[in-house]
């Protein structure tokens, strides 16, 4: 198969018999790591330490944007394996993130480290697919477990 220089919008267009069109997203594509029937799905939870050696269950929610200019790129060098490859990039970010705080943190500067995880996933993701990067991101729900619950 021979890939071709020009990425199309949706709509109608004339190719030959032999082609075919490789469909992407093209706007947002949403990534949640969590239990919800609702968008997690395949993702579970992220589990993670915190910089104080907690261990934190984080469910996140995540928003990327693959703009059309890159879409060529991106087959080029991951084919069909390029979800697989936002969701290792993602999950790496949230968790080195986690490291930087302590677990009370992650309750009393909660935005905080919603925007350092983007910061860190914003640059990883140049890295790895140039033009890529994150809409939005939340830590939609935090749970540890209930010793430490108890002690705080």
């Amino acid at each position: 198969m021979t890939l071709r220089q020009e990425v199309y919008e949706s709509g109608r267009h004339a190719i030959g018999p032999a082609d075919e069109f490789i469909r992407f997203p093209r706007r947002l594509i949403y990534l949640e790591f969590s239990d919800s029937s609702d968008g997690g799905r395949d993702l579970r939870p992220l589990r993670a330490w915190s910089r104080d050696g907690q261990e934190v269950d984080l469910d996140v929610g995540v928003y990327i944007r693959l703009p059309q200019e890159s879409v060529l790129s991106i087959y080029r060098n991951f084919r069909e394996g390029w979800r697989p490859v936002l969701q290792d990039i993602t999950v790496n970010a949230v968790r080195d993130t986690a490291t930087e705080f302590n677990t009370i943190s992650f309750f009393e500067a909660r935005q905080a480290i919603d925007a350092r995880i983007k910061q860190l996933l914003n640059a990883r993701m140049e890295e790895r697919m140039p033009g890529v990067s994150v809409a939005q991101l939340h830590m939609l729900e935090i749970r540890v477990p209930d010793a430490f619950e108890t002690a705080v």
